[in-house]
């Protein structure tokens, strides 16, 4: 998934943007 590829803080924004 895209958070393996990124790091975990940006997991966390992506799923902000995803919402």
């Amino acid at each position: 998934m895209i958070c393996k590829s990124r790091q975990k803080g940006f997991t966390l924004i992506e799923l902000l943007v995803v919402i």
